[in-house]
């Protein structure tokens, strides 16, 4: 489950896809028990995107937090979450359609970034309001915007959770071979990522029991420098880098290894060095 929790949040694209699906499976679910739908005004609705929404953002927060207990009942908590959100808003948007279009038809609008704008801000089919003295549309403003603040907070306090402290992912249960890859997919998942003025983690991947990094060196001061040289001098360095990380040094104590592999960009064009660490 972990590894299928992973891979559907690799990226954006795909995270938007996961989103999407669990949306539609909502809409099933909810048209099987909300058969006759009931009105939602738009001051609702949208106080519902919004949730979902800064749930659907921070639920990987939650999953890291989780995960330093157990990494797979954290893809199942996480999973839990996100079917959650997604069928508490394909409930909304279809009592929503209701009160755009007089059906629940058009509650797939919900499901389109810009398209659900219509659903939040359209008025009612059958209910013609009269004009509002000023200060009621500003106060109904006011307060749809300080209820949804509120409605955020879950979101911002579960993407704290995640970052709160150096939350480490529990992978000293699992099997050695099956550790190594859920590593290399969270590594992956988090690239590309700076990790100083000249070096960038571009990827990460596990090749049978050994974690590879796969880093990307730019800047002068490499130009002159041999991958030979490079790998003699950086050997200490990054032995001592994974053996006191800890999920690196039980990786390296369960029979794996891990390999930092760098592409180094020079004037001359790319040279290639890695640095293996097989024992601690």
């Amino acid at each position: 489950m972990t590894e299928l929790m992973l891979g559907m949040t690799s990226n954006f694209f795909v995270r938007f896809i996961f989103v999407l699906f669990l949306f539609v499976i909502g809409l099933a679910v909810s048209s099987a028990i909300d058969r006759e739908p009931k009105a939602m005004g738009r001051f609702v609705y949208g106080l519902i995107v919004v949730f979902t929404a800064a749930i659907w953002n921070g639920a990987l927060g939650l999953w890291a937090a989780v995960s330093a207990t157990n990494v797979d009942t954290a893809s199942w908590v996480y999973l839990a979450v996100m079917a959650a959100a997604g069928l508490f808003l394909a409930f909304a948007s279809r009592r929503r359609s209701v009160d755009v279009y007089g059906n629940a038809g058009n509650a797939y609008m919900a499901a389109i970034p810009l398209v659900n704008l219509v659903l939040i801000f359209k008025g009612s089919e059958n209910k013609r309001t009269a004009a509002r003295p000023i200060w009621v549309s500003l106060f109904r403003t006011v307060a749809f915007i300080s209820l949804a603040v509120v409605a955020m907070l879950p979101g911002v306090v579960l993407q704290i959770m995640g970052k709160e402290g150096n939350i480490q992912p529990n992978i000293a249960d699992l099997a050695p071979a099956r550790a190594v890859k859920i590593t290399a997919m969270i590594n992956d998942a988090a690239a590309p990522a700076v990790i100083d003025k000249n070096t960038v983690l571009m990827g990460a991947k596990s090749e049978d029991m050994t974690l590879v990094l796969q880093y990307q060196l730019f800047g002068d001061v490499f130009d002159n420098v041999s991958p030979e040289t490079f790998q003699f001098a950086m050997n200490s360095t990054l032995t001592n880098a994974a053996c006191t990380d800890p999920i690196y040094r039980h990786l390296i104590k369960v029979g794996g290894a891990v390999r930092f592999q760098y592409d180094i960009l020079k004037k001359g064009g790319m040279e290639k060095a890695a640095v293996t660490v097989s024992s601690c």
